[in-house]
């Protein structure tokens, strides 16, 4: 079947061309090839996803879990305990990331040991968790010294804790980000509450200062709570920089004039249009709908305020955001999965 293109009109009165490909076209086409392997066709899923492109990222994803990837089995039972809530959802997704941890995968391991599963089955995992975390070691310390920690921070406070402050003196972003929240919640030397705002605070700018998407996205929520509208911008820019899609929607609604939280933030029309035009291009709508529809309509009444020069002008910041950006995507936490997620 050929693809087809639709016109849409929508409320603002303009229009919007629309590519659709039916699944079984994006089953055919990209990816079952000669020369496709089959981490490829995760690779793709994956970035389809973080995307919001989630219907067609499934069907990358399951195909390569039938090809028997093992982050496909894993990323693929995600997906499919986001979208799909039925009866049989929970016994698929359980059934899905077992596979892939038997076929090795790290990530779905963790998710066995650490979930809340019967004592039996989780005993079993968390033999296996250790194991690999003892393989993992000789390839990225600060990852497993981490991740030693999540392992033991249920049982042994002290020794977890012990592995953390390993984990942080190699500049780990994640256990940087971790030891902030510690600090928050009255870990460490802090007798006063302004001493351990601070300390909490530059910790998370340390690992911000890693530019890993996820600590730079936490620290910018923390500058916007303290009210460092100036800062907060900058990294928000920075951000942006890095491809993440949420702050490119921010950054655009800010340059334009609709600034929100950074209301102090300097107007630039030809920027505004170029981030507006980005997340538009490639931001998909199986998720945040309503956001893609309002981006649409505040592209439109901006076009409708520029100059022809500004229009120019805006097509070669376009030119230049892409050259630094390898993928644009939303950094979730399954984009990333570096088990964030079980320290909270």
């Amino acid at each position: 079947m050929k693809a087809h293109t639709f016109l849409i009109l929508l409320p603002s009165m303009f229009f919007v061309f629309i590519g659709f490909f039916t699944p079984n076209e994006a089953l055919s086409k990209p990816f079952i090839g000669d020369h496709t392997s089959i981490d490829q066709v995760y690779e793709n899923g994956r970035l389809l996803r973080a995307q919001f492109k989630n219907r067609e990222a499934r069907e990358y994803l399951k195909y390569s879990m039938k090809k028997g990837s093992a982050k496909g089995f894993y990323l693929y039972a995600i997906e499919l305990k986001g979208y799909n809530q039925t009866v049989r959802t929970d016994s698929n997704v359980y059934d899905y990331i077992s596979r892939a941890a038997e076929l090795g995968d790290k990530q779905a391991v963790r998710y066995l040991a650490l979930g809340e599963l019967s004592e039996d089955v989780s005993f079993f995992w968390k033999d296996k968790y250790f194991e690999l975390l003892n393989q993992l070691v000789n390839e990225d310390k600060g990852q497993a010294f981490f991740e030693f920690y999540l392992f033991y921070q249920h049982s042994d406070l002290e020794l977890a804790k012990d592995y953390l402050k390993k984990s942080v003196a190699l500049m780990h972003p994640v256990a940087l980000m971790v030891q902030g929240d510690l600090i928050m919640q009255g870990d460490g030397p802090y007798w006063f509450s302004f001493t351990r705002k601070k300390a909490s605070i530059e910790t998370y700018k340390q690992a911000a200062e890693t530019y890993y998407l996820p600590a730079i996205k936490k620290f910018i929520n923390i500058l916007d709570e303290i009210g460092d509208e100036d800062q907060a911008f900058e990294w928000l820019l920075k951000a942006a920089g890095l491809g993440d899609l949420s702050s490119i929607a921010l950054v655009a609604r800010t340059l334009s004039g609709k600034r929100g939280v950074h209301k102090y933030a300097p107007l630039s029309l030809s920027q505004a249009k170029a981030y507006y035009d980005i997340y538009i291009n490639i931001a998909g709508q199986d998720k945040f709908s309503a956001l893609y529809t309002s981006m649409l309509a505040e592209q439109y009444e901006l076009v409708n305020k520029m100059s022809d020069e500004q229009l120019k002008e805006a097509d070669q910041n376009i030119i230049k955001i892409k050259e630094n950006v390898k993928y644009f995507y939303s950094s979730d936490i399954f984009w990333f999965d570096d088990g964030y997620l079980y320290s909270l």
